[in-house]
């Protein structure tokens, strides 16, 4: 479990809430005070934030008080959206033991804690029963699991039938050398890129069937453009960003990324698989 761990070192922060803290106080706000809308900024570490989860889960209906689960929830953005947005209860894991802390004061000051819980875990040893859940997220997270077919397995285990589970991944799509640091490694030691043909053997193989595929490649550059414009604009950097949660080079980390999608190395792309009945 040594990766593992380094995963999780190599997201954890030191002194994120204070952090954050110290951003809304900047822009006038208060952990009190402040919205689940103006967290997205922060909340929802993959490409396209808020924009992106909504995009995945377009035309998908939960029926009321289903259980879902967030794979790799970090300070549980999209669990939250989940929650208020299908009026379901919500189960988030993740590795970073710090991100689990934040979500939950995030959670309790949002008034949203009563239809959400948080676990550290690891997504290749679900600690939930079989057929548990009504539908699975994991955004950005494949990127960090060694063992894809692992999680596939536990995650079917863990829904039931007719349920959905929906990725949203940072894959592999040419054969060029991929250069780091990137926001989820710092090296090729944490990064486990795969190809969209390898999550779909690997899905297929556990007994999922596959819904959609999505290449989100133009979305991705268009969003990056447009936080750039911002930028440039604004002439600051949001002080609520991501920025917040990478500390070292994180300007060179979206470098690298928005140059690997712009020359097609790497691909943010959607599947979403069925487990049939």
């Amino acid at each position: 479990m040594i990766s593992e761990v380094n995963i999780a070192n190599h997201y954890t922060h030191g002194n994120l809430l204070n952090a954050i803290k110290i951003a809304l106080s900047k822009a006038g706000h208060t952990l009190d005070s402040v919205s689940a809308e103006q967290l997205t900024a922060i909340d929802e570490f993959h490409i396209g934030g808020r924009e992106a989860t909504t995009q995945l889960l377009n035309g998908i209906t939960f029926a009321a008080e289903a259980q879902l689960l967030d794979i790799g929830c970090g300070l549980g953005g999209t669990t939250r959206y989940l929650a208020s947005h299908y009026t379901s209860y919500v189960t988030g894991i993740d590795l970073t033991a710090e991100y689990i802390k934040v979500a939950q004061v995030l959670n309790q000051k949002l008034g949203i804690a009563e239809r959400i819980n948080l676990l550290q875990a690891s997504a290749t040893s679900l600690p939930f029963a079989d057929d548990s859940f009504d539908g699975v997220t994991m955004l950005h997270v494949g990127m960090n699991v060694a063992d894809k077919q692992a999680l596939f397995a536990d995650v079917f285990r863990c829904l039931r039938e007719n349920s959905l589970f929906l990725i949203y991944d940072v894959m592999k799509t040419n054969k060029d050398t991929v250069n780091y640091p990137l926001p989820w490694a710092s090296t090729s030691d944490t990064s486990y890129l795969s190809s969209l043909d390898s999550y779909q053997r690997k899905l297929k193989a556990v007994g999922f069937n596959v819904v959609a595929i999505n290449s989100r490649k133009d979305f991705a550059l268009d969003y990056f453009k447009r936080q750039s414009g911002k930028i440039a604009t604004n002439g600051v950097k949001p002080l609520l960003s991501l920025h917040t949660l990478i500390q070292d080079n994180a300007k060179l980390k979206f470098s690298h990324l928005i140059d690997q999608i712009s020359s097609n190395a790497l691909t943010p792309i959607e599947i979403i698989v069925k487990k049939p009945g």
